[in-house]
C-alpha cells in the first residue's frame, strides 16, 4: 500500500515535491523502486520493516493526475493522485552584472577585481561561480546572501591570465532567479617600451634676448 501527499506548488519553478509511505507485511531484505512519471527512485528495505518513507522533486505542477507505482520483489502497487495546478510567475529582473578588472599600483597588479550588480531590487539574493554557466556544485560566494547596497559583490577577485567568466545567480524573494555571465579581463600593469625609456630634456637653442649680441 503507498500513500502519497502531493505537496505544494514552489513558484519560479513550477514544480512541486511529494512524500509518501509505503506499507510492508512480511518484508525481507531487498529494494523496491518508486515512479512517477519519468521520476524514479529506489530504495532499500530491511527484513521485518512495515513501512518505508520516500520523497520525490521536481515534478511539473499543473500536470494532472498522476500514478505512483512500487515495485517489490516481483510485485507491484500503485495511487493516484493530482499534481498541484501550476503558479507559474513572470520573473522581472532587471539588473545588470559588470566585471570590473584589477588595477595596478605602479607594474604591480593588485588583486582587487570586482563583480557590481546594478538594477537590482532590494531583498534580492546572490550567489556566484567560476565559467560561462552557474555551477551550483562549486559556488565561490557560499549560501545565497543579500546584495549590498553599493552592488559590489566581490572586490578580490585574482587578475586572471587570460580572459575569466563568472557567472552571478540573482534570486528575488518571489523564488525566481536569473543568471548573468561577465567577463573579467587580465589587466597588464607593465609600461610600454615607448614610455618606459628614460629620457633626457636638453636644450639646444636659447631664446634670444633683446641686448644681446647678434
Amino acid at each position: 500500500l503507498a500513500v502519497t501527499d502531493p505537496g505544494v506548488c514552489i513558484p519560479g519553478t513550477n514544480t512541486y515535491n511529494t512524500t509518501g509511505l509505503i506499507s510492508l507485511t512480511n518484508a525481507v531484505t531487498g529494494s523496491l523502486t518508486i515512479t512517477d512519471g519519468a521520476s524514479t527512485t529506489t530504495l532499500s528495505v530491511s527484513a521485518g520493516a512495515t513501512s518505508i518513507p520516500y520523497s520525490l522533486s521536481g515534478l511539473p505542477s499543473g500536470t494532472g493526475s498522476h500514478t505512483v507505482t512500487v515495485s517489490y520483489l516481483s510485485q507491484t502497487a500503485s495511487t493516484t493522485y493530482t499534481a498541484p495546478a501550476s503558479c507559474s510567475v513572470a520573473c522581472s529582473l532587471t539588473a545588470v552584472a559588470t566585471a570590473v578588472p584589477a588595477s595596478c599600483s605602479g607594474t604591480t597588479v593588485l588583486q582587487n577585481g570586482k563583480i557590481v550588480l546594478i538594477g537590482f531590487t532590494t531583498g534580492d539574493t546572490y550567489q556566484y561561480s567560476g565559467g560561462a554557466a552557474f555551477n551550483p556544485a562549486v559556488v565561490l560566494s557560499g549560501s545565497a546572501q543579500a546584495i549590498p547596497a553599493d552592488g559590489i559583490i566581490v572586490s578580490n577577485l585574482a587578475n586572471p591570465g587570460t580572459t575569466q567568466a563568472y557567472t552571478v545567480r540573482i534570486y528575488t524573494t518571489s523564488g525566481c532567479f536569473k543568471d548573468l555571465t561577465v567577463m573579467l579581463l587580465p589587466t597588464d600593469c607593465t609600461c610600454p617600451t615607448t614610455s618606459c625609456i628614460p629620457m633626457v630634456v636638453k636644450q639646444t637653442k636659447g631664446v634670444r634676448r633683446a641686448g644681446n649680441p647678434q
